[in-house]
């Protein structure tokens, strides 16, 4: 639906990953909430853990520990996949960033490279006669500008989801030991 709005945009060969990353967003955030809600809840249970072992209440306790254990183990795995993502998310602002300053060689039509030797070297001049480089250039530089001033919007948010991450994290390390 959101490619069907574009018009000379949607040949921008970062859109697709673009619109990739904000659907990615959308679930992380939403994830980065559920996860952080289930490891606070625990923390919570922290404070009304019976010392009774025995008996029916001691597999309540060893199977809440067992969840504890889970949510908090879940949640690092998150952690460290947002960190992994923000850093392909660097990657792409590079390579938006590459594209404005004009390194359009990625951009070179299928028929174009059909007919190349794709180990032979190109140089700009071969690009002179490529309707698909002329013709939006503009358009490429515009699309490529804003692709990337997104996708370094959403790495902050990034940022401040795995901050967040971070704090819930070491929050129910210091619970744990407090308890203990």
């Amino acid at each position: 639906m959101r490619l069907s709005q574009l018009k000379e945009e949607v040949v921008h060969p970062l859109v697709l990953p673009g619109l990739f990353a904000e659907f990615e967003r959308t679930r992380h955030v939403q994830l980065v909430e559920d996860m952080g809600n289930d490891v606070e809840a625990r923390i919570f249970e922290l404070e009304f853990v019976s010392p009774d072992t025995d008996g029916p209440q001691g597999l309540k306790a060893q199977q809440k520990g067992i969840d504890k254990r889970t949510s908090y183990l879940n949640f690092a795995y998150l952690r460290n996949g947002l960190i992994s993502w923000n850093r392909q998310l660097a990657r792409m602002a590079r390579n938006a960033q590459q594209l404005i300053e004009g390194e359009l060689h990625h951009c070179i039509p299928r028929s174009e490279l059909s007919r190349r030797n794709l180990d032979e070297s190109l140089s700009e001049s071969d690009f002179s006669d490529s309707p698909t480089i002329n013709m939006n250039t503009d358009v490429m530089h515009t699309v490529g500008y804003k692709i990337k001033s997104r996708i370094m919007a959403i790495r902050d948010e990034y940022d401040d989801k795995i901050r967040d991450c971070t704090m819930r994290i070491e929050g129910m390390a210091m619970a744990t030991q407090w308890v203990s």
